[in-house]
């Protein structure tokens, strides 16, 4: 899922969403990773955040699939944005990884993107605000 927003975002606060319970999220400005393990809400908090403004698909995929969005404003604009990315990162080898990381902390507008494993697959160097599932409160099954 990539999405962008008209506005930056500076949090979200999310109740009784998918499997996330309870969930407060601050963002920064530049590049945010919501990190976890598979099935912790990093989906979920993007899903989430896409209900607060106007979808726009990027690549012409629906809601739901992991795809690219843009949330209100004008497809590829870039003033003021927040681009949502879900697990673009997944399945690719370092070297790749790197070069992506690298172009997204380089960009002038607000990143939040899905990346399991973050901790250990953030390339060295590479700056960004870390949000990890592992402090949202989860629904028990």
């Amino acid at each position: 899922m990539e999405c962008f927003l008209a506005s930056k975002m500076d949090s979200i606060r999310i109740r009784d969403e998918g499997i996330i319970e309870k969930a407060d999220i601050m963002f920064k400005d530049g590049l945010n990773i919501i990190t976890g393990k598979n099935a912790t809400g990093k989906t979920t908090v993007l899903r989430a955040i896409a209900k607060t403004g106007e979808v726009r698909a990027l690549n012409g995929l629906s809601l739901g699939e992991k795809m690219a969005l843009c949330l209100g404003g004008i497809a590829g604009s870039s003033l003021n944005t927040c681009f949502l990315l879900d697990d673009v990162t997944e399945g690719l080898d370092s070297v790749m990884v790197e070069r992506i990381m690298g172009k997204l902390a380089e960009s002038e507008d607000q990143i939040v993107l899905t990346m399991r494993d973050a901790r250990e697959r953030l390339p060295p160097g590479i700056k960004a605000n870390i949000i990890d599932t592992c402090s949202f409160d989860l629904k028990t099954t």
